[in-house]
C-alpha cells in the first residue's frame, strides 16, 4: 500500500518557485527599458530636474513651482483641446495659429512713429 494524498490537499495551480534572475539577465532587462523612448525620454527629465535642483538653491521653492505651473497652464489648456478634438475625429490643428495671432501685433512696426522698433 502506498501513502497517497487526500484530493483536497493536492496543490492547485502553478506551484513553480521562480529561480533568481541572473546578473545577465537583469542587465538585458535595463538595457531593454532604457532602450525605449518613453524610459529615455523620463529619464533625461530627472536628470535635467537633478542637475538644476543642485544648482540653483531656488529651483524647489514653491515661488518658482507655482511660477512654472501658471505658464504652462495655458499650453496645457490649449493641448487638452486640441487632444479632445484630434480623439473625436474632427481634426483641427489652427490652434497653434489662433493661440499665436493675438500676440502677433506688437511685433508690426509702428506707422506713427519714425523710429523702428528693437526687436
Amino acid at each position: 500500500m502506498s501513502a497517497s494524498v487526500p484530493p483536497s490537499v493536492e496543490p492547485q495551480g502553478d506551484t513553480r518557485v521562480a529561480a533568481p534572475t541572473s546578473r545577465g539577465s537583469q542587465r538585458r532587462l535595463m538595457a531593454k527599458l532604457l532602450g525605449q523612448r518613453k524610459a529615455s525620454v523620463f529619464l533625461m527629465l530627472l536628470i535635467v530636474a537633478t542637475y538644476l535642483s543642485i544648482s540653483s538653491p531656488y529651483f524647489l521653492e514653491a515661488r518658482n513651482l507655482l511660477n512654472v505651473g501658471r505658464q504652462f497652464s495655458v499650453v496645457g489648456i490649449v493641448a487638452t483641446g486640441e487632444a479632445l478634438v484630434i480623439i473625436a475625429g474632427a481634426i483641427d490643428l489652427s490652434v497653434g495659429s489662433t493661440v499665436g495671432f493675438p500676440r502677433s501685433p506688437p511685433l508690426l512696426p509702428p506707422k506713427r512713429l519714425a523710429v523702428l522698433p528693437l526687436v
